[in-house]
């Protein structure tokens, strides 16, 4: 089997040209001086004997750089490096500066030292202001950089504090020969070339590159990050619900019996959706609308006619491509979100006890769906779970709360295994139907104008 490396061109004005696919065995490229840039000459490529020297010659020629995209992190995404360093040896700053510079030059990183402070900045503010932000600290290790004052008293301790807070990293490189390895400095990761002080054998590459790899650790760290959101169009939208106790059902009596009896109900932390399900992210998923779609044209209107088990393939394709756990909610997780959750002002309707306030029911609708999150959020900052679309749940039907779970989880032993909940109400149903309280049914397999779905997780 044949393996293939994606690879991304890139001019030396960093202009991406075309992207190639090289078969491939791994090789490092020798980090000996070279007439390419210093990216490519630090980062894997892949290669076979077969096609090289056409693909080095026209590297060489063009003076192309081989480096992973830039494309998905803004220029304050990139890592900032703080070079701590004492007054004592600016000149053996401006040597490690001089290597360190071809990075930033390349935008792998943006490199602070105090000698870019300008003239009417005030110094001391934006010390401390970089030594806040930072993600990677170089330390210049000598005697003179160990006793210095500023270094111990202001810098080294704020320093150390965000490493053991996670907050950032940090490299001393030895530049003389000096105690070092009887301070706090032991604990660190340490630069020296064959054992000795970088000074000593002239090893500032061998110190740039080593801090390149710790910018390379964060840049992937990063990319792992930032991968799962460009890949899924609900991440920014998961808004965490704080677990609590609730009274679960009709507490005012008036509603259906299916609603009661009022029940004590535990629910644990989970994520639910800002609104529900537009048409353009089923599209998405899906890679087309649904069949039955009653709305066609209006990508921010909830998906409708969407069964209960249309939307258990759209989970199954979702989660594949993202990697998550995304589900429906439960019928308690649903209501406690609706009701407020921790923060509830006990409303009729979800955020209010005006109806017309936060949705779209039969009185207000002209018997259509309407864009979400046009009205007022409940207290978490969820909209339209009360009418627009009813929004499906996990639960299997049951006639009443009757032996329900109290932990949260799905009822879903007994009941009507044909019939599956659903609750907020809709555009043509009138607003007793919204109330957080309400809930309703139908059949899992039956696609409705009236009937969408919100993610949990």
């Amino acid at each position: 089997m044949k393996l293939f490396r994606k690879i991304t061109l890139f001019d030396c004005k960093n202009i991406e040209l075309y992207e190639i696919k090289l078969p491939f065995a791994p090789c490092l490229l020798p980090l000996a001086p070279c007439p390419l840039p210093f990216a490519f000459c630090l980062l894997p490529f892949y290669t076979t004997p077969a096609i090289p020297h056409q693909t080095f010659r026209y590297i060489c020629e063009r003076r192309i750089t081989i480096k992973p995209s830039l494309s998905k992190y803004s220029m304050d995404q990139l890592p900032k490096i703080f070079i701590a360093y004492a007054r004592e040896d600016k000149p053996l700053l401006q040597k490690l500066r001089t290597h360190l510079n071809v990075m930033k030059r390349q935008q792998h990183c943006e490199i602070f030292y105090d000698g870019e402070i300008m003239p009417g900045e005030t110094w001391d503010e934006r010390l401390k202001a970089e030594l806040h932000t930072a993600h990677i600290f170089v330390l210049l290790v000598t005697a003179e950089f160990l006793d210095s004052d500023y270094v111990n008293e202001t810098e080294l301790p704020k320093i150390l504090d965000r490493r053991s807070k996670g907050e950032a990293e940090v490299i001393a490189v030895i530049l003389k020969d000096c105690l070092w390895e009887y301070t706090e400095l032991q604990h660190l990761q340490v630069v020296l070339k064959d054992e000795h002080p970088i000074e000593a054998v002239d090893g500032y590459a061998h110190a740039a590159r080593e801090v390149f790899r710790v910018i390379a650790g964060r840049n992937e760290k990063l990319r792992k990050e930032v991968e799962p959101r460009a890949i899924d169009p609900f991440h920014e939208l998961m808004i965490p619900i704080k677990g609590g106790i609730f009274q679960m059902g009709d507490e005012h009596g008036d509603l259906r019996k299916a609603c009661r009896p009022v029940h004590s109900v535990s629910i644990k932390d989970f994520y639910l959706c800002k609104h529900p399900v537009t048409q353009a992210q089923w599209r998405a998923v899906m890679g087309s609308d649904p069949p039955k779609l009653g709305f066609k044209g209006c990508d921010d209107c909830p998906v409708e006619s969407v069964s209960w088990d249309d939307v258990q393939e759209f989970l199954k394709k979702l989660n594949e491509k993202t990697g998550e756990n995304y589900r429906l909610p439960t019928e308690a997780e649903w209501e406690y979100a609706a009701r407020g959750g921790i923060a509830s002002r006990k409303t009729k309707f979800a955020g209010s006890d005006n109806v017309d306030e936060v949705g779209w029911y039969q009185g207000n609708s002209s018997r259509k769906t309407y864009p979400v999150m046009q009205k007022k959020p409940n207290e978490l900052g969820l909209y339209d779970l009360s009418g627009n679309v009813w929004e499906w749940c996990q639960d299997v039907w049951h006639d009443n709360y009757k032996d329900a779970p109290t932990d949260g989880s799905g009822w879903m032993i007994g009941g009507d295994q044909s019939l599956r909940v659903g609750r907020g109400g809709s555009w043509n149903r009138d607003a007793v139907n919204c109330r957080v309280a309400n809930r309703d049914r139908d059949l899992q397999d039956i696609r409705s104008g009236l009937i969408g779905f919100r993610l949990a997780r």
